[in-house]
């Protein structure tokens, strides 16, 4: 399927996966002291398991632009929707960055300025789904 791929920011991705490592290695370290309880254990376990699943998750996600559509691929799904399918494209800006809403005949779909270069997906969608920019 060639096209233009929006994965999720490097350094998000980075970021995610050091933390992980962290916790692997605290984990690691804290086991070998019997004196450690075992809650203690527990917690760090619970990092673990939770920066690995967003590793995936992050790893996993990305917004492929063929020339019929795009596909939203995450976690075990894959969402394929044509650019006649686009109705419209809300954004929202807040504190916390850019959220993007595409309104499609089978639902919404968001992303946000966590993708590298949103504003670039938005402006090849806004003209691949033959969309005016409202203010």
């Amino acid at each position: 399927m060639p096209g233009t791929t929006f994965r999720t920011r490097l350094s998000l991705r980075l970021a995610v996966a050091a933390a992980g490592a962290l916790w692997t290695s605290t984990l690691a370290y804290l086991a070998q002291f019997p004196q450690v309880a075992p809650r203690t254990l527990l917690s760090a376990a619970a990092f673990v398991a939770l920066f690995a699943f967003f590793t995936i998750h992050y790893e996993r996600r990305a917004i492929i632009v063929t020339g019929e559509g795009i596909v939203f691929r995450r976690l075990g799904t894959r969402r394929r929707v044509r650019f006649e399918e686009i109705a419209g494209i809300v954004v929202r800006s807040s504190i916390a960055g850019r959220s993007y809403e595409l309104r499609t005949s089978d639902g919404l779909i968001r992303f946000s300025s966590l993708v590298s270069h949103h504003g670039e997906l938005f402006e090849l969608l806004l003209a691949r789904a033959r969309l005016q920019r409202r203010r």
